[in-house]
């Protein structure tokens, strides 16, 4: 995932979830107008389209599907490595 920065891809997340630029803008505490330009950087990096976008809402393509599968997969390791760092000792979760 070349030339794509994790703060798009956390967006992307948003928005993929929400199904919408201001429901994932509310999430992070951005405007609707930020959250399409950055989804549209990030499909100028991909060189995909990832959102059908209709009057009632965004959904995934199927490039987006894809993509939303590996940043689910990022972020389920993120929220997993935060819980095994740090001074306390790790559980058998963490391996």
């Amino acid at each position: 995932m070349k030339n794509m920065s994790w703060d798009d891809l956390h967006i992307f997340f948003h928005v993929a979830e929400t199904g919408s630029l201001s429901g994932a803008g509310r999430k992070l505490g951005l405007s609707a107008a930020t959250v399409g330009r950055r989804m549209l950087s990030l499909e100028q990096a991909t060189g995909k389209t990832l959102f059908e976008r209709a009057q009632s809402g965004y959904s995934l393509t199927a490039s987006g599907r894809a993509l939303f599968q590996k940043v689910r997969a990022m972020q389920a390791e993120r929220v997993r490595s935060r819980r095994c760092s740090g001074r306390i000792r790790p559980g058998p979760w963490c391996g």
